[in-house]
């Protein structure tokens, strides 16, 4: 919109809340984004919730396949069946750190290493403190 050949950046009805979707009217910065500090808290505290909650999901499923990977090397065994260990609760989609070496996918689950196959995870070791 322009007034008197200046671009203000505001038009009416196009500029609404992000959290309530009000219009915002024409007083106040023309490139804010909540009618209210009420919307802007519900607003930020919301995505900071979804945020959590994903990240609590992540870590869940690392320190549980981190706690399956810990279990095998205690026994001794140093490859596995992928299928029994998605049954185990293993999920593959989450790891630490992720490379392709040789055509192999290796990867990462803190400091535990192994080799990932279509139907199998093999050569799983721990990798030594460099603390």
């Amino acid at each position: 919109m322009e007034t008197n050949g200046i671009k203000t950046g505001y038009c009416p009805g196009e500029h609404r809340c992000m959290e309530c979707g009000e219009p915002l009217g024409e007083y106040g910065r023309s490139d804010r984004k909540f009618c209210s500090p009420h919307c802007k808290d519900g607003y930020n505290n919301r995505k900071r919730h979804y945020l959590r909650g994903v990240r609590m999901r992540v870590e869940t499923a690392l320190s549980r396949n981190h706690s399956i990977l810990e279990r095998l090397l205690e026994e001794g065994r140093t490859s596995a069946q992928l299928a029994d260990l998605v049954q185990m609760g293993f999920k593959t989609d989450y790891v630490s750190s992720f490379r392709k070496a040789g055509g192999r996918d290796v990867v990462w689950c803190y400091d535990i290493k192994y080799v990932l196959t279509p139907t199998k995870v093999m050569r799983i070791e721990r990798l030594s403190s460099v603390l």
